[in-house]
């Protein structure tokens, strides 16, 4: 399932509430980005419900990187309805045409006025008017019922009858490294790391970076020093002095990442997520490589100095090669 609701609260806040959960994946911070663009809103016009399942409609889960997919989906499922709503009941408050009016940042504007970014800037300049016409609060006060919008709807599915388990929304990405290989110990070092993903347009540039960034440091860790090993049922490593996870030093090289926004004319499925898609392309990048630099293809993680000192011929290697 997916979906959400939109309500103007009594204190004149629109409400979000869905149930899908914060727990660091930057979810608020999307979707006040999404709420702001949506109604032309100010952050302080917004309050967000997530999570208490006494108060939000049932979303979903907050897995398969789908929350703010179907976010993005609700919002442009609701836009239209909730806005009409709320003009509809600023024109009965207002005694003027709901199409005479917009939504704006405090409350409702004339569709004239109230201009947000540039021009709203130019229409202060000039001396038009641009206070709202009515706040929030006062809206929501003049209101008898409560108003309020919801949608429901599934997650995309596949109709192969056949498919168990099949993805039906996918981000797609590729990478590319630079690796040193240290001939005399077998150390791997990453120089350089590039990013392209494909995950439609960008909520919020610094959080998509910062996903790529952090899905890229945890996968230099497989890739090269992190290794849980087991016998009898246990582990074998318990501490972090012996299970490695790399440090700044480790990921001093430089890291780009390009966003490719575009998607097909056809697709109306949004934004895709990217919590996952940031640690999944690094470490085969990084053996092909170690294979380029050395003629050695390793075949499990992490790639041990001791695997690259197998054969003389390292030694005449290349030590740095893209």
């Amino acid at each position: 399932p997916a979906g959400g609701r939109l309500r103007l609260a009594a204190d004149g806040r629109i409400e979000a509430s869905f149930s899908y959960e914060e727990f660091g994946q930057g979810l608020l911070s999307a979707l006040e980005l999404m709420l702001i663009e949506t109604f032309d809103a100010a952050a302080d016009d917004i309050r967000i419900l997530i999570g208490d399942t006494d108060l939000v409609p049932d979303s979903g889960s907050s897995t398969a990187s789908r929350a703010t997919s179907m976010m993005w989906k609700s919002l442009r499922n609701m836009r239209a309805p909730f806005t009409a709503a709320m003009l509809e009941a600023a024109g009965q408050a207002l005694d003027r045409p709901p199409d005479t009016l917009r939504l704006g940042p405090g409350g409702i504007y004339d569709a004239g006025t109230g201009m947000a970014g540039a021009a709203g800037a130019t229409a202060a300049v000039h001396g038009v008017h641009t206070e709202p016409l009515l706040g929030y609060a006062e809206l929501a006060a003049a209101v008898e019922k409560p108003i309020r919008t919801e949608t429901s709807f599934h997650f995309p599915t596949t109709d192969k009858t056949a498919a168990v388990g099949a993805h039906f929304l996918y981000t797609y990405s590729a990478v590319a490294v630079k690796v040193e290989v240290n001939t005399l110990t077998g150390r791997v070092r990453v120089v350089d790391q590039f990013h392209a993903v494909a995950a439609g347009p960008v909520i919020n540039p610094q959080g998509f970076v910062g996903q790529i960034e952090g899905g890229g440091s945890m996968a230099l860790g497989y890739a090269l020093t992190e290794e849980a090993m087991m016998e009898g049922g246990h582990y074998l490593i318990r501490n972090l002095d012996t299970y490695l996870i790399p440090t700044v030093a480790d990921q001093r090289g430089t890291v780009s990442v390009l966003a490719i926004e575009e998607l097909p004319d056809e697709d109306t499925h949004g934004p895709r997520g990217i919590g996952e898609v940031g640690s999944v392309g690094l470490a085969p990048a990084i053996a092909a490589a170690v294979a380029q630099a050395t003629g050695i293809r390793v075949s499990r993680l992490p790639i041990e100095p001791r695997l690259l000192l197998r054969r003389p011929a390292f030694l005449d290697k290349a030590v740095s090669i893209k």
